[in-house]
């Protein structure tokens, strides 16, 4: 009974400090404003989250690891998250016995976002203990203006994303009560063991990476990489790959390498400069660093747990996973403003008489969203990701899986007409059970026709079922310079049909963020005609759109791809291509490579231990019924097999919801039938007999 009483008292404590609920009209008349935006999420260490539950050790639990730099002018907190993005946070204080309320007027302002009414915008956290293991963050964004009915859509889309984001940061500092059923935004609670495994802005998985002062990835005996690459990888002629592959199955590389990373480059200081020289060459090309976690937490708020923080490594903005982030984006602001918010389909636009990707502008999106563009286009579309313009083959794949979604909602919809639940007509449930299906079809696409094209058939081995022990991150080396083989098999010209029937010849430097090509041609030519070009062997030839026109036609040795890959494995301190085939034990010496190119790189390298990682692997003899050689295979398998056995949401291991679960689609999907023509036919016109009883989409050959 005692115990009893001191429990009912406890509890009457915490109910009296931390009362169990706040009205959002009595948060609106205490601040003065209308709540635009409310985000309640379920956090385990407590006492670390009181002890930060005040300004402005709150505001690191808010921003994570996107912060790059905190300045105070008096009260005022600027949080500069990059060079064109900030956050302005003032705190506020209203006569209240609440005293856990935290709130602080609320500015955000960035150069590529479109005007969005956030100012005088009051943030309210407040704390509600649940038991001594649990607590309830909960938090609003109150708005304090008066605007139109389109400036309050735009605000209220914005705000939700951000509280989404806010949420998300606390979860990761303070641990996260319950996981869910279905994959999150971020990658959090994949792993339920280790909820933070795999998230975005995340570093590399550092399997081989060694430690070096900042400059010394310049090395007194290190070649140019331009001279490298003009020395070994200029392409006078390109080899077809082996078993017919087609160019369609490298840029479906190229999709999945966005789909799985992306490191940020940075504008460097002194101490990580260093000279990159070019004995008789009349050009330099810059090279810009991947940017690293740099931000000292302790500097701002001393109270702010600092043992998941990685300064000074760099780091991987997207998810681990194979969980679509190239389709549906891997920030909320992405996914949030790519969604229609009817019948839970994407935002596609009519254009051309087609369903396309919108235009990266204020009158078919909320907001502009990040994009790469470099290119001579000033209408880009916008998807998942922000390089999906780079081709128009790439834009093409990530067309395809958006249709796709829209498609199978129209199949959900169908399939659940007949039952009886409210659920079945939500925007909510639908796009969710959609973007399910949708990212079972790509990893089914991927391990069933894509690696093994790469790789050959079951060198992953048969999957066991989920194990959580599984690191599924991206390694330093993988994303470093073993995925990046795909460079090799880009033909340099391609035969389009336009959509008058005319066939032309393109060059691929003359395709870079071509989007006007992608509308004179048409997305069914552009498919067909990188299923029926073949793609070039893995090798040390690589395109000269790659290697002196990257994203610039007119004008020679702007960017080098082999250049900066070689820069890139040295910035990120890859060990030689001797020391790495020590590592994953894949030979000895030069054994791999045939005598002919031995001769050529001692002769270019002087020694056989200062050989890059990049260019000994494309260097290799490719293992038979694979692509590659047998370093860059190693690697690739211990990658992709990783990616399966530790991905929680793996397509073999979901619990499908009763009402989707007998859909023939799901049925398809789970007897590992689907087939990236599948996606191809059923969202376009091409004709059967253009595809034909190809084993895979994959490869030119017409069965």
């Amino acid at each position: 009974m005692a115990i009893l009483a001191i429990l009912c008292l406890g509890t009457l404590l915490l109910n009296h400090v931390f009362p169990s609920s706040a009205s959002p009209m009595n948060l609106e008349s205490l601040f003065g404003g209308k709540v635009i935006s409310h985000k309640k999420v379920g956090i385990m260490k407590v006492n670390l989250a009181i002890r930060s539950f005040r300004f402005p050790d709150i505001v690191p639990l808010l921003f994570g690891n996107q912060i790059l730099s905190v300045e105070k002018h008096g009260s005022l907190l600027e949080i500069h998250h990059n060079s064109e993005k900030r956050t302005e946070l003032f705190p506020i204080k209203r006569k209240s016995p609440k005293r856990h309320i935290v709130a602080f007027v609320f500015k955000q302002s960035s150069l590529d976002v479109y005007p969005v009414p956030m100012e005088n915008t009051v943030l309210i956290s407040r704390l509600i203990l649940v038991s001594a293991h649990f607590a309830e963050l909960h938090m609003w964004l109150v708005s304090q203006g008066v605007y139109s009915h389109v400036q309050r859509y735009k605000q209220r889309l914005h705000a939700t994303s951000l509280l989404r984001d806010f949420a998300d940061n606390a979860q990761r500092s303070l641990g996260v009560k319950s996981c869910g059923k279905r994959p999150t935004v971020s990658g959090l609670c994949n792993n339920r063991e280790n909820t933070i495994s795999g998230v975005t802005i995340q570093p590399f998985r550092q399997d081989v990476r060694e430690k070096r002062k900042p400059t010394s990835f310049i090395l007194k005996w290190s070649p140019s990489p331009r001279f490298l690459s003009n020395k070994l990888f200029l392409a006078k002629k390109q080899i077809h790959a082996p078993q017919n592959t087609n160019a369609l199955m490298i840029f479906f590389g190229q999709f999945i390498d966005h789909e799985l990373t992306a490191t940020p480059l940075e504008e460097i200081d002194e101490e990580r400069q260093a000279p990159m020289p070019h004995p008789g060459s009349d050009k330099m090309m810059s090279f810009t660093r991947s940017a690293i976690l740099r931000f000292d937490y302790a500097k701002c708020c001393k109270e702010y747990s600092t043992d998941r923080v990685w300064k000074g490594e760099p780091f991987n903005t997207l998810t681990s996973f194979i969980d679509g982030g190239a389709i549906y984006g891997s920030d909320n602001l992405r996914a949030i403003t790519l969604r229609s918010f009817k019948h839970g389909e994407l935002l596609l636009k009519q254009r051309e008489g087609e369903q396309n990707l919108p235009v990266n502008n204020n009158k078919d999106l909320a907001f502009h969203l990040e994009n790469e563009s470099d290119g001579r286009e000033k209408t880009l579309f916008v998807a998942g990701d922000g390089r999906a313009n780079e081709n128009p083959f790439l834009l093409s794949i990530h067309t395809l899986f958006a249709r796709e979604h829209n498609r199978v909602c129209g199949l959900i919809r169908q399939w659940t007409s007949t039952r009886r639940s409210k659920k079945r007509t939500k925007d909510e449930w639908i796009y969710h059970q959609a973007r399910l299906i949708v990212i079972a079809e790509l990893q089914s696409i991927t391990f069933n026709e894509f690696v093994p094209a790469m790789l050959g058939k079951d060198a992953l081995g048969e999957y066991n079922g989920y194990n959580p022990s599984v690191d599924a991150r991206l390694s330093t080396s993988h994303a470093a310079f073993a995925y990046r083989w795909g460079h090799s098999g880009v033909p340099e010209t391609f035969d389009i049909k336009t959509r008058k029937g005319k066939t032309v010849r393109r060059s691929l430097k003359d395709l870079f963020f071509g989007t006007k090509l992608f509308d004179s041609h048409g997305l069914d030519n552009v498919i067909l005609a990188a299923m029926n070009t073949p793609a070039s062997n893995i090798d040390l030839k690589i395109s000269d759109s790659l290697r002196d026109f990257l994203f610039n036609p007119n004008e020679q040795g702007i960017l080098d791809l082999v250049a900066l890959n070689i820069q890139r494995s040295r910035d990120l301190g890859i060990p030689s291509y001797k020391a790495l085939q020590k590592i994953f034990k894949t030979g000895k010496g030069l054994e791999n490579i045939h005598p002919d190119l031995r001769r050529k790189l001692l002769d270019v390298y002087g020694d056989e231990k200062k050989i890059d990682a990049f260019v000994g692997g494309l260097a290799e003899t490719a293992q038979e019924g694979s692509l590659l050689g047998p370093l860059l295979h190693a690697i690739n398998v211990d990658q992709f097999k990783r990616l399966r056995d530790g991905d929680r949401f793996y397509y073999e291991n979901i619990n499908w919801h009763r009402y989707v679960v007998d859909m023939p689609l799901v049925q398809k999907i789970m007897e590992h039938k689907i087939r990236f023509g599948d996606v191809i036919r059923a969202n376009t016109k091409v004709k059967p007999s253009d595809i034909g009883d190809r084993e895979t989409t994959f490869t030119t050959h017409l069965g």
